[in-house]
């Protein structure tokens, strides 16, 4: 007996985007065979360096949801926003694979599920914080060979958090 076929119709991302925030793509799924009847499963999306897809080397961002069934020549469009990993730079292809975990049973056509945009999606490195030394209290007067009290505040002006540790300097200049 026939079997559904989900198909991934077209997959659209945009051309550029930032290391650490997100992004948002949109894809088609299409049901070129059976009825699914009222099942679920669920879309994953990966970011590729090449344009063949590999679950196991490819980096995988997440999943949405997909509920309820899809009839014979029906569609359905999902737009859903993902977040790049901190660090990753370069040109990367975003995958979309439909029905990932394998739900529905599709005989020998499973190797149609995913998709890809064609347009690769350069991703560039966030600008980094900006660390800037605000106001600083120092006492009047200070004694050769006795502690002090210094204190100071620390602002990041830039767009992006400060991650990582770091450690401040503290310097007396005639």
């Amino acid at each position: 007996s026939a079997v559904p076929d989900l198909t991934i119709l077209n997959v659209d991302a945009p051309t550029e985007a930032i290391s650490g925030q997100s992004f948002s793509v949109s894809w088609t799924v299409r049901n070129n065979g059976a009825d699914t009847g009222n099942r679920a499963w669920y879309d994953a999306v990966y970011l590729s360096l090449d344009q063949i897809f590999d679950r196991n080397a490819d980096i995988y961002l997440g999943f949405v949801d997909h509920v309820g069934g899809l009839a014979t020549g029906q569609s359905y469009t999902q737009t859903q926003s993902f977040s790049i990993p901190t660090g990753l730079s370069g040109p990367f292809y975003v995958f979309v694979a439909s029905d990932s975990g394998n739900s529905i049973y599709e005989r020998a056509n499973e190797t149609n599920n995913s998709g890809y945009d064609g347009r690769s999606m350069l991703v560039t490195l966030a600008p980094p914080a900006d660390l800037v030394v605000g106001t600083i209290t120092i006492p009047a007067n200070g004694v050769p060979g006795q502690n002090a009290t210094i204190s100071y505040t620390v602002e990041n002006r830039g767009a992006n958090a400060a991650l990582g540790s770091w450690y401040d300097s503290i310097y007396i200049s005639a």
